[in-house]
């Protein structure tokens, strides 16, 4: 095998993508009735309210193990995004009365997080808008996000973030001093960092 993997013949070039794709897990569901819908693989819990019209067949929901291309926000709740596309037999604007993403790491200011969202298959090039921020049914592994502010678009990128913390702690500055020196020859090993 040569080193080249790939040849590009004519005036044809690369161009990098920004598609909403990347390491993660998917999950298919059947969403035909109002009620909730929990996905395990993805960590998705979503309510259809009652009187809402849905999409009465396949959504793919998508958990995607990487930062999107653009973030909304200077800090995400987790490495990662989801994606919700509605393959159903409606293909309406539906909006969802809450929605839920499990296993993201603690935090003890959820209220800190808001929830940004842009349409499932947009780019960089299209901006996200931010949907609320997080209910009091968050808790230690979850983070929750109701209708009550504002309607949660159903088919979409969905990003956890914050620009700023409230009710963090800083820790005063301190010369770090190692006794006996652990220095072999002119580096430093310091386990676990």
């Amino acid at each position: 095998k040569s080193s080249y993997d790939l040849s590009v013949n004519g005036n044809s070039n690369l161009v990098s993508s920004d598609a909403p794709v990347g390491p993660g897990v998917s999950e298919l569901i059947n969403v035909n009735n109002i009620g909730e819908y929990t996905s395990v693989a993805t960590g998705i819990d979503m309510v259809f309210p009652i009187g809402s019209p849905i999409p009465n067949g396949d959504v793919v929901l998508n958990r995607i193990d990487i930062l999107p291309s653009t973030q909304p926000s200077n800090f995400s709740l987790a490495d990662r995004y989801w994606v919700v596309n509605n393959y159903g037999f409606n293909q309406g604007l539906f909006t969802l009365e809450r929605l839920t993403f499990n296993d993201v790491p603690a935090s003890s200011n959820f209220q800190d997080y808001s929830l940004y969202s842009r349409d499932a298959n947009s780019g960089a090039e299209i901006s996200w808008f931010q949907q609320g921020q997080a209910s009091s049914e968050s808790s230690v592994g979850s983070v929750s996000f109701d209708s009550t502010p504002a309607p949660i678009f159903f088919t979409a990128q969905y990003f956890v973030g914050t620009d700023e913390f409230t009710n963090t702690k800083t820790q005063d500055e301190r010369l770090l001093q190692l006794y006996p020196n652990p220095l072999k020859g002119n580096r430093l090993y310091l386990k676990g960092l």
